[in-house]
């Protein structure tokens, strides 16, 4: 049984998301103007979970799709119980404290896992460690107060800056471009 209330959601999902995700399948179409002519890509996939969401298929172009979590002994503890191999195994990363070298990811994405961390902005320098080039964020709004649990943050999009406010603190995600997708606050950011 697992001990995260986190993960738990993920111990009832795990047959539809593994159904779902655990196959190779195509990039969504926003990965375009970050792969452009790119022959071989490169991508971290950080706080992905229990399973790679975003596909690791495009055109003529080899992917490479590494998925980290800060929960991966408990996403991996899913797998192993359910008998299940992941098409991407999920390794430990935590956001904060990532271990891979400097430019080691052509892109670095995350979907909907800022939030959960206790320090954003360092997490955001990490990231800009260890990209090449890009980094694409999603960011559902207002986690903090609707939720609660393990998000840290509410997250909103005031006047084309995103916003981080947790009760006591706040700031804006500087250098990145951001606008809505859906509900989805989209963030990007491209190295200099």
């Amino acid at each position: 049984m697992l001990e995260q209330s986190y993960t738990k959601h993920y111990e009832r999902k795990f047959d539809v998301k593994v159904k779902q995700f655990n196959h190779s399948m195509e990039l969504p179409e926003y990965f375009e103007p970050m792969i452009a002519d790119k022959q071989r890509v490169r991508i971290a996939e950080l706080g992905c979970a229990l399973v790679n969401t975003i596909g690791d298929k495009w055109k003529d172009v080899k992917v490479e799709i590494e998925c980290s979590d800060k929960y991966a002994d408990d996403f991996n503890f899913l797998w192993d119980l359910n008998g299940v191999k992941p098409l991407h195994p999920i390794i430990y990363q935590d956001m904060e404290f990532l271990t891979y070298g400097g430019n080691s990811f052509d892109i670095v994405h995350c979907r909907n896992a800022l939030d959960h961390t206790p320090d954003p902005v360092t997490a955001i320098e990490e990231m800009k460690r260890v990209t090449k080039e890009w980094i694409y964020l999603e960011h559902a709004q207002n986690q903090k107060s609707t939720y609660g649990g393990h998000h840290y943050w509410d997250i909103t999009l005031e006047d084309g800056e995103c916003k981080f406010s947790n009760g006591d603190t706040w700031f804006f995600l500087r250098g990145f471009k951001n606008y809505m997708k859906g509900d989805l606050i989209v963030s990007i950011w491209q190295k200099k």
